[in-house]
Parts: C-alpha cells; sequence; structure tokens
C-alpha cells in the first residue's frame, strides 16, 4: 500500500512499486518533511529527500522537500532504489545516530554524498527508472478506424 501525504503525483512510484515489487506486503508513505531533510543536509548540500525504513517492519517513509514539485519524478524514482536497496537488506539508516550502513559497512552521515556507494548506485538507477516510467507513459495508439490520431 501506497500513501501520499504530499501534493505531488507519485505516478513513477506506483509504476516501479508495481513492476518491482507486485507482491509487496508493507507500505510505503510520501510525506513532505523539510525539518528532518534540514537536519540530514550539510556541507554544502541540501537533501531533497531521504527513505526510511521500520527496524521491525516493512514499512517505509519517503520524505521529499516541500519545493521538488519540478523534480518529483526524478526524486522518486532515486528514492525508489533506496527502497529497493533497504528491501533487500543491503542499506539501512540509524536516523537517531545518522550513520548509514551499506552492505555490512558503516558511514557516518558526514560522508561525501558523491562518494557514498549507495547514492552512486541510485543516481545511476534513477537514469534507468526515469526511462522506464516516461516510456511507460507514452500515449497509446487508437485503434479506432474512424479516426486517425
Amino acid at each position: 500500500m501506497i500513501q501520499n501525504a504530499t501534493s505531488y503525483s507519485i505516478a513513477p512510484l506506483e509504476f516501479l512499486v508495481g513492476k518491482y515489487l507486485p507482491d509487496f506486503k508493507g507500505s510505503i508513505t510520501v510525506k513532505t518533511d523539510d525539518a528532518l531533510l534540514d537536519k540530514f543536509s550539510g556541507g554544502g548540500m541540501e537533501m531533497q529527500a531521504l527513505t526510511d525504513r521500520n527496524k521491525y517492519a516493512p514499512f517505509y517513509t519517503i520524505a521529499v522537500r516541500s519545493d521538488v514539485a519540478s523534480d518529483i519524478d526524478h526524486i522518486l524514482c532515486h528514492e525508489f532504489c533506496h527502497l529497493m536497496q533497504m528491501n533487500d537488506g543491503r542499506l539501512s539508516l540509524d536516523m537517531a545516530s545518522k550513520v548509514f550502513t551499506w552492505e555490512g559497512k558503516k558511514y557516518s552521515g558526514a560522508y561525501p554524498y558523491m562518494s557514498r556507494p549507495w547514492e552512486i548506485e541510485a543516481c545511476r538507477m534513477e537514469v534507468a527508472y526515469i526511462q522506464e516510467y516516461n516510456a511507460s507513459q507514452k500515449p497509446k495508439k487508437c485503434k479506432c478506424k474512424l479516426f486517425k490520431i
């Protein structure tokens, strides 16, 4: 189940979950939370979104900034990659200590963003996911012989 507590369309996320996690039994909540994202921002980098998983169940929260409307499709595709990394057990986040664990190795929240292996993978996959989503949105051709489209 996906819950949207924002004014943004979450269609890319719905598409990706349907395609890659068709039997998903957990929940995903998308919400705006600038204060949380401010806590994880720093070093000249402002976080635009953050995905977290409940430690005991497959309940995910994707927090996005309140002013990312023009980039929301890309952001959701990027965060879906993190959701997959968490779902696979390769990535976890300790919110209290701001420590990420990637494939068993711990990284401080201060570790440079563009050097984080999970971010490198998410940036690469974001491109593939957005292309896949966009291709799925192409208008279908009308098969009706009365009109030419």
